[in-house]
């Protein structure tokens, strides 16, 4: 791949815009799929989809149809506005949290010996159980102390299926473990969405932020076959998502990615730059909806100062 000159570098200077903390940036240019009229959303079109059979069975709203939209100035990009329903959120947050950041699943955390991996978030979900009967988290500051004193705190990366080497940027047939059957159906449902019912899911990389956190710009290359969607999955707090071009010369669009929302890069996209620029902390997101559920559950306080992204990419048929 060509490198660009500074000179011709129109991504860094959005993504450092979107960045800034002493300045904080507008957000008026930022496609949002969260407002009230989605038709009048400028340079996308959309489909109605009738939800697959058995969405419901994954914590997705299958009540009413969904809408997908495509966004024409990044070819073969594609938006899923939130289909899942609260306690959809809350099920595959809980997953990420506690299954997927276990072994033989790999996480950043491994190399921590002295972490029991297998109890981070069992752990975690004491602490808080702690602070709710000592009544020592009464705001949203109290409850943020007690993550950031967490296990949980400190991870960031899991990897599913074939395993991410993020030194030699490839999957590897000698790096793989048992890929979670309950993904696999998710995304073969997501896959029936873009028009790929035959999706194989067969590696992840899940992705914890916290608010203030960033993802430099990069392209996705590692896969066998590029062919296959790339299914992008978050919960939580928002991001602003940065997609450009195949090279840095092409100033990126900027898009909300909210709490349930799917994303899917395919054909040009696919090979297009991206980032996240910004992770909004609930104080500064003022269109972010609190997720309705019966109890104050550790996963969702977790979700209301953090963000999940589960990365989904079939390797090769």
């Amino acid at each position: 791949m060509v490198m660009d000159s500074v000179d011709d570098d129109h991504f860094m200077p959005r993504f450092k815009y979107y960045k800034q903390k002493l300045n904080p940036p507008s957000f008026d240019d930022v496609l949002d799929f969260s407002v009230d009229d989605q038709q009048q959303l400028d340079g996308c079109t959309f489909t109605s989809i009738t939800p697959p059979a058995d969405s419901s069975r994954s914590g997705l709203d299958a009540s009413s149809k969904w809408k997908l939209f495509e966004i024409e100035a990044v070819p073969g990009l594609y938006f899923l506005p939130n289909p899942f329903t609260d306690e959809g959120q809350i099920l595959w947050s809980r997953r990420c949290l506690e299954e997927y950041a276990k072994p033989s699943n790999k996480t950043n955390l491994d190399i921590n010996k002295k972490l029991d991996i297998s109890s981070l978030w069992s752990e975690t979900c004491q602490d808080v159980k702690m602070g709710l009967e000592d009544n020592t988290m009464s705001d949203e500051k109290d409850k943020l102390g007690v993550f950031k004193s967490s296990p949980i705190w400190g991870l960031r990366w899991a990897t599913l299926g074939y395993h991410h080497n993020w030194d030699t940027k490839v999957y590897s047939e000698s790096e793989k473990t048992v890929f979670p059957a309950e993904l696999n159906q998710l995304s073969r449902i997501f896959g029936t969405v873009i028009g790929c019912p035959d999706y194989n899911a067969q590696a992840a990389i899940v992705n914890f932020y916290h608010a203030g956190s960033t993802l430099s710009a990069h392209t996705d290359s590692s896969e066998h076959d590029l062919t296959f969607p790339l299914i992008s999955v978050s919960f939580g707090l928002s991001a602003v998502f940065l997609i450009g071009g195949e090279t840095k010369k092409r100033e990126p669009k900027a898009i909300f990615i909210r709490s349930g929302d799917v994303l899917f890069m395919t054909k040009q996209s696919r090979m297009s730059y991206h980032a996240v620029a910004r992770v909004l902390s609930s104080a500064e997101d003022t269109k972010m909806k609190k997720l309705s559920t019966p109890n104050e559950s550790p996963v969702k306080m977790y979700l209301e100062s953090s963000r999940i992204n589960m990365n989904v990419r079939q390797l090769r048929s």
